[in-house]
């Protein structure tokens, strides 16, 4: 399983990060709704509001910036997204412009999307995923992501580099998707990324492989640089009767209580008090 995916990747690149193409119109926009949806729930029971009067930055953006055009039409200042692969500009303004049916907004948001240069739309690439350089002298009261920091190769360094460019008072919510992403595998065996010990596992590298990294060490990496009132909110949970068959054959790291391995997406949310 783990050859196929390599050679997929090898062949296809970092091209799909959605089990759909971006090029659906229809479907990408759904998926942009949904997620602004589930982070204006999660933020507005954590801090009492979500998007009015912030500025917001998106890591790992993904397929398409839809998710920044409504953020910006819920009362958003600016908004700023940074990814490493360029994967937004293949969608052009037609998307935009559908999405953003009846906004009474909709001119001026579909020019500074059509620039995405300059507030209140900004969409940064870089190879090295250094959030920090990307967004320069910008400043950020809300930090979202959505199933994009599983495929950071270095999570503490990202973490890092998004606390400082954090406002004090400065809220994250982080959607991870900790399972399996083969799409032959993953209803059938979500935990199958964990079966295979490190050296094993890493022998096969490719753009945006998962890492692995699993909800107690994501919240300890936040902790380390000054979150606080960090939640951790499971949302895709694994049946008990696939935990009770599948944990035991996992790799020795991964069978620890910790790990919590029946979570297989969840929601971190955490408050930056520092400066």
């Amino acid at each position: 399983m783990m050859f196929l995916a390599w050679g997929k990747h090898r062949v296809n690149s970092y091209s799909t990060p959605t089990p759909f193409n971006a090029g659906d119109e229809d479907r990408s926009a759904s998926h942009a709704n949904r997620i602004v949806d589930e982070w204006t729930d999660f933020l507005t029971r954590y801090a009492g509001q979500a998007w009015e009067g912030q500025d917001v930055l998106e890591l790992g953006p993904g397929g398409t910036l839809g998710t920044g055009a409504l953020i910006l039409t819920k009362g958003a200042i600016s908004y700023q997204a940074v990814d490493a692969f360029p994967l937004a500009e293949r969608i052009d303004l037609g998307f935009y412009e559908a999405l953003l049916n009846g906004v009474s907004q909709k001119e001026r948001l579909l020019q500074a999307i059509g620039a995405r240069d300059k507030p209140p739309f900004i969409y940064s690439v870089d190879p090295s995923f250094r959030v920090d350089i990307a967004a320069g002298e910008n400043r950020f009261s809300r930090l979202v992501s959505c199933a994009a920091f599983e495929h950071f190769d270095d999570v503490a360094d990202t973490i890092a580099r998004m606390s400082r460019v954090a406002q004090p008072g400065a809220i994250a919510c982080i959607r991870v998707d900790f399972s399996t992403h083969s799409r032959w595998l993953r209803d059938k065996d979500p935990n199958n990324i964990y079966r295979y010990p490190d050296w094993l596992y890493w022998s096969l590298p490719f753009p945006g492989k998962p890492n692995r990294v699993r909800p107690d060490a994501l919240m300890k990496m936040f902790e380390a640089e000054g979150w606080e009132d960090i939640e951790f909110h499971p949302v895709r949970v694994a049946s008990p009767e696939y935990c009770a068959t599948a944990n035991g054959k996992l790799a020795k790291s991964f069978r620890r209580p910790e790990a919590r391995m029946e979570v297989l997406s969840g929601i971190i949310l955490g408050r930056r008090t520092a400066g």
